[in-house]
């Protein structure tokens, strides 16, 4: 019996059953006591009151909440005082200061617990340094920290109970004995933990090269944020960006005008050189700026490093795009979206640590709904003592519910009312169940989840533009604009012809293509083979070239789609070489989209004619080789092999294309192949084809709603054969000649050339 997507309601204590949710008391004067100074840099109390600051900001305050003493993070009021994060109200996006709420407080804490926290200097009664476990083998020079005024042990306390607890006075400097630990948080959206973790995590070290108080001599640091998808680092390190920008401003207690002979930025501003874009470990971006001493010109700085590290789907070199190096401090964006984790996070694991000890963090953030389907994500969350992750609740990695990040829910203080909250939300999913489309209470529990078990739902991967999807279908549904677009046509074989075939257009009362996706019992099952750019507009000097189209073809080899068979799915693609003569450019022309009555081989008859339709090109029918025997068969019976593609083939850790010329289709062998080419087709669907993005051009229905429901573990034939397009463009770029004459090709990014590299054979 399978599991109901209507679950009962979690229990509200799972939201706090590690610790006691933080309650605050007085947020204004919390942050009051980080507030820049407003000086003239030439007045003399200007470095001393900064310098002041920069103390606070490193080893935070005591402040009186409830009637005692709350530690309060330095690196929470610098978040709050020198950051600036993107809001959007009204569709207009501004800057601004974050809001600090309990959950910053949250995070705040688990950061310097996994940075290896142990207590404070002047307590007399507890310590949370675990040597105090292993006494007796300490040296005696170590001993002291662990022992009172009296001579006596100090009490263990564990340093998450430590520090969310109220304590009776102000006990000075924060300690970091422990190891440094690592950190996993998945959960809702729209909780902060990108800005979070970017700001009060990564910008936070280079801002204070990693010092942990304020006695410590300040050094350097180096820090690293990567991803699976470039995409999602680089927008977490444009945050960095901005945000130390922004430090220029008088708001953040710069002096002047940029430009000024007097201008003085935040004393917290870095001056930055080198590259913050992906792989830059040759030249990554360093604090230091050029300066003229005498008549030389020198860099002077810190010299504290931010490296950005793409964790691509190439095993060896994704998975070790940071080994040899040292790091404090590493943050995956969008974990879940990363398909090596447990290989780049074996990999890293040797970058925080020396052989005795672990001084540096790994950090995993991803957002519920692009993680269901990488299971190493999964297994990390879930298993997080096997990756020295911090522990909550029953066992898991940190899970942040939806009720938690709603801003309408919280008080002036930042304290979340999370009975309404999860009240709310609770009435969000019982309107969900109504809808006629299960999708929908899938959706809602998935992006706005109260359980762990929430975010393992089937949804998107995060693998292809789900969103872009479900705006074009609803764009192709509006006015039944997709049934107008093409044209249903029977093929039949004729001599007659210089083609060889011709056809007639069905009219839509005889017609019934497939436009639904996942079917119901009621849809059909045939298809039809439907034309949306007919060869006569692909003509070029009024002939058809023979490689006028791309075709790709996911074949089927069971006939009984009851037990576990699949649809075949066959598209016409417009070769991107012909661009310069004002053909579209990877638009869709044709479709055959059906589980013939007649069987696989009667399928296979149908897409010959339709190749033949459009000239017969030559090495461009590319298919799934594992899977397309009968096809290969049928082709090879009708003497015409010289389709088929030829095996793509990449030279061990070059760029060099190479094919074997003795075997056709190509091999998806692992999920590494798989992930890799869903990448490549992830690029180009996002590509700009005349103003629009690919995917926004797509006519057909059924497609769409396949790449907008797509699930790595699901039967998705039209995603299947779209996935060897990213390999007939490198194929195209590679073999075409005459390029001035042809036509400049679409480049595809230099991320999807290295996302290639692995062998397909």
């Amino acid at each position: 019996m399978g599991t109901s997507i209507v679950e009962s309601a979690p229990n509200l204590s799972l939201y706090t059953e590690d610790v006691d949710w933080i309650k605050i008391e007085d947020l204004k004067g919390v942050l009051s006591q980080f507030e820049p100074v407003h000086l003239h840099p030439d007045d003399p109390q200007y470095k001393v009151q900064w310098n002041g600051l920069r103390t606070k900001l490193v080893d935070g305050i005591f402040y009186p909440q409830f009637g005692k003493m709350r530690y309060i993070p330095g690196r929470l009021g610098y978040y709050s005082k020198f950051c600036t994060i993107v809001d959007t109200k009204d569709k207009v996006r501004y800057e601004i200061t974050p809001d600090i709420r309990d959950l910053e407080f949250h995070f705040a804490y688990y950061l310097i617990e996994a940075l290896g926290f142990s207590g404070c200097t002047n307590d007399d009664k507890y310590t949370c340094d675990r040597r105090i476990h292993r006494f007796n083998k300490l040296k005696i020079d170590a001993q002291a920290e662990l022992i009172t005024s009296n001579g006596k042990l100090k009490e263990f306390r564990e340093p998450r109970e430590y520090l969310f607890s109220l304590h009776d006075d102000d006990l000075g400097q924060p300690l970091y004995k422990n190891d440094a630990s690592n950190l996993l948080v998945l959960g809702a959206r729209g909780g902060g933990k990108s800005y979070s973790f970017a700001l009060m995590g990564v910008k936070y070290e280079l801002t204070f090269h990693g010092a942990r108080n304020s006695d410590r001599p300040i050094g350097k640091t180096s820090v690293e944020i990567g991803s699976g998808q470039v995409s999602k680092s680089s927008e977490l390190i444009d945050k960095i960006v901005l945000s130390n920008e922004c430090l220029k401003k008088e708001k953040f207690g710069a002096y002047g005008e940029e430009g000024d002979d007097d201008f003085e930025p935040c004393p917290f501003y870095m001056w930055m050189d080198g590259s913050y874009r992906v792989n830059n470990q040759q030249n990554p971006w360093i604090q230091q700026k050029t300066v003229k001493k005498g008549k030389s010109w020198k860099k002077i700085g810190r010299k504290s490093t931010l490296y950005h590290s793409s964790y691509s789907t190439n095993k060896k070199e994704g998975a070790e795009a940071s080994a040899g190096g040292r790091r404090n401090m590493i943050v995956y964006e969008e974990i879940g979206l990363t398909a090596l984790i447990k290989e780049v996070w074996g990999s890293n694991n040797a970058v925080v640590r020396t052989d005795s000890e672990q001084y540096g963090s790994q950090i995993g953030i991803g957002t519920s709904g692009n993680i269901e389907l990488i299971q190493s994500t999964k297994h990390i969350f879930t298993h997080p003592k096997d990756y020295n992750c911090l522990i909550f609740g029953k066992g898991n990695g940190f899970f942040l519910p939806a009720p938690l990040t709603n801003k309408d829910f919280k008080d002036e203080n930042g304290n979340t009312n999370l009975e309404e909250a999860y009240e709310y939300y609770i009435k969000r999913r019982e309107e969900a169940k109504m809808a006629s489309d299960p999708q929908v209470l899938i959706a809602e529990r998935m992006n706005y989840p109260l359980s762990i078990e929430d975010m393992w739902l089937g949804g998107s991967s995060g693998y292809l533009p789900d969103k872009e999807a479900e705006l074009r279908e609803k764009e192709l549904i509006a006015n039944n604009l997709y049934e107008n677009i093409g044209q249903a046509v029977e093929l039949v074989w004729d001599s007659k012809v210089d083609s060889g075939v011709t056809y007639r257009i069905k009219p839509k009362s005889e017609a019934k293509p497939i436009y639904n996706w996942p079917l119901s019992p009621n849809d059909p099952t045939h298809g039809e083979i439907m034309i949306y750019i007919h060869p006569e507009k692909l003509k070029v000097n009024g002939l058809l070239p023979n490689d006028a189209v791309i075709f790709l073809h996911d074949p089927y080899v069971s006939d009984e789609l009851d037990k576990g068979g699949s649809l075949g799915a066959s598209y016409a693609i417009v070769n991107p070489k012909y661009e310069s003569f004002g053909l579209p450019s990877y638009q869709i022309a044709a479709t055959w989209i059906s589980r013939h009555p007649h069987g696989v081989d009667a399928y296979n008859e149908e897409f010959e004619k339709l190749i033949q339709f459009y000239g017969n090109p030559v090495r461009n029918v590319w298919y799934e080789a594992n899977r397309g025997d009968r096809f290969k068969g049928h082709i090879t019976k009708k003497k015409k092999n010289y389709l088929l593609c030829l095996r793509p083939q990449f030279e061990q850790g070059q760029y060099i294309y190479t094919r074997n010329a003795t075997q056709t289709g190509y091999v998806v062998s692992n999920q590494i192949a798989k992930v890799t080419l869903l990448d490549g087709l992830r690029d180009l669907l996002l590509m700009d084809v005349g103003g629009k993005l690919l995917i926004e051009t797509i006519p057909c229905l059924f497609t769409i709603k396949q790449i907008r429901q797509f699930k790595m573990d699901g039967n998705f034939d039209g995603v299947s054969a779209l996935q060897g397009l990213p390999l007939a463009i490198k194929e195209i770029e590679h073999y075409t000649s005459n390029r001035q004459q042809t036509g400049v090709l679409h480049s595809i990014s230099k991320n999807l050339v290295k996302r290639l590299r692995p062998s397909y054979t």
